[in-house]
């Protein structure tokens, strides 16, 4: 390169699904002192099968003449960037590329050049320039959970599984603050959203939970190259829909972090609508479902009515009444299997000093709750469940009380006699 006074140095790496290997491009300049050892030493620091010293004819600092290397495995273009005297583009002499027709694009202080691989031998007639380099792209400063490591999915990633070509929808009560993550790199620029509980319009990044947000970060995370739907669902309609809409627009993957405490679940063992839904759509091959299991284990008792003699169940640690911390907000439901509904069953809550504080009603209903929203006292609690009324199984009914809250510990069940995490799946975990 007679007429640039400066060393280029071009290292090239090319990662394409058509390519299992990488390729190495050098082009040196301005060796006017520079010895055969020093060409050498450099050529074996490049020296590996991955990446393959290329050293252009003409360029050497002793006069000597090096093969001009095959390029036909490369892609047809390479984006070279020009690092110009003065940093002025205009220096750039682009003669060269005019007689060529290799396109270019300047800045102020750079000028850009997509040359031929069969052209790169000859960029030794460009002048104007100090420098040139392969191009270099801007990248998103993307925040990785801790997660992605913990499960070794950035392994896969390296490996070329990250979820291209697949569609993953989350399903969700919110997605409040998306457009934030989206902007911090933590969610895919395009993605698409859905609020099945406001007529299917796009979802309001504003208002709701965050829950569904987060979510899809993790997925993100680990799917980063994935079509990402965001639906937003609040009851067994609107979630329904949003099973349908997966169907419909060919989205393979459905992840679900919700659940719901119904009788339907309950009492269909896993046959109801929605968990119905879910297992035709796996079955037919139209989408596989990813739901939240277990994370009620540490607040769900499940046990059969044994009549103690005084019309209130015995529960496991020998006594008729289970021992709870909750907090003062929580929300204690009860279910049990009645598929007739002919069945009344109520549960009495007490605190630990044995005074009443909230009981269900006479209701035929075989699924009942009490919510304590202005209790204030400690929140350890005493629970009774009487049998107001039962013909058909007096004994050995199943039942399930649910608890929304615990305490930080998870411990919501005091005695270890009582848990039994094994069953505590709801709807649609129990499909």
């Amino acid at each position: 390169m007679k007429n640039i006074s400066f060393r280029i140095v071009i290292v090239l790496s090319i990662l394409s699904g058509f390519l299992s290997y990488a390729s190495g491009i050098v082009i040196t300049e301005r060796l006017k002192n520079a010895s055969v050892k020093e060409q050498r030493a450099t050529t074996s620091a490049f020296s590996s099968k991955d990446e393959v010293p290329v050293y252009l004819r003409g360029i050497s600092g002793q006069g000597q003449s090096v093969e001009t290397p095959d390029y036909s495995h490369l892609s047809d273009k390479i984006e070279v960037i020009f690092y110009p005297v003065d940093g002025k583009s205009d220096n750039v002499d682009t003669s060269f590329f005019t007689m060529h027709n290799i396109e270019y694009i300047k800045s102020e202080s750079y000028l850009i050049a997509y040359v031929p691989v069969g052209l790169i031998s000859e960029l030794e007639k460009v002048s104007g320039a100090y420098y040139a380099d392969v191009s270099d792209h801007a990248k998103p400063m993307e925040t990785v959970s801790e997660g992605r490591d913990a499960i070794n999915a950035t392994k896969f990633i390296l490996d070329g599984v990250d979820g291209a070509g697949v569609k993953i929808a989350v399903l969700d009560k919110g997605f409040k603050g998306y457009l934030d993550l989206q902007n911090r790199g933590e969610l895919p620029r395009n993605l698409t959203t859905v609020d099945f509980t406001n007529g299917q319009q796009p979802v309001n990044p504003s208002v709701g939970d965050t829950h569904g947000s987060a979510c899809a970060e993790i997925i993100y995370d680990i799917a980063p190259a994935a079509e990402m739907y965001l639906l937003k669902v609040d009851n067994q309609v609107s979630f329904s829909n949003a099973l349908v809409y997966c169907s419909l627009n060919s989205i393979k993957i459905v992840s679900c972090s919700i659940g719901f405490d119904v009788p339907e679940s309950f009492m269909a063992g896993g046959g109801g609508g929605i968990d119905a839904y879910i297992d035709t759509s796996f079955t037919g091959n139209k989408f596989l479902s990813i739901v939240a299991a277990g994370n009620e284990a540490d607040h769900t008792w499940f046990g059969s009515f044994q009549n103690s003699g005084t019309r209130y169940t015995r529960f496991p640690n020998g006594s008729d009444f289970l021992s709870v911390n909750v907090p003062t907000d929580a929300d204690i439901t009860l279910m049990w299997d009645d598929y007739n509904g002919n069945s009344i069953y109520n549960i009495y809550v007490y605190d630990q000093y044995n005074t009443e504080i909230g009981h269900t009603n006479f209701v035929q209903d075989p699924m009942k709750k009490v919510i304590f929203s202005n209790y204030t006292r400690p929140n350890k609690l005493k629970i009774k469940i009487f049998q107001d009324q039962d013909t058909s199984s007096p004994n050995g009914r199943y039942m399930r009380l649910v608890f929304s809250k615990g305490n930080s510990s998870g411990d919501v069940v005091e005695n270890s006699i009582d848990r039994n995490p094994e069953s505590s799946l709801c709807m649609p975990a129990d499909a």
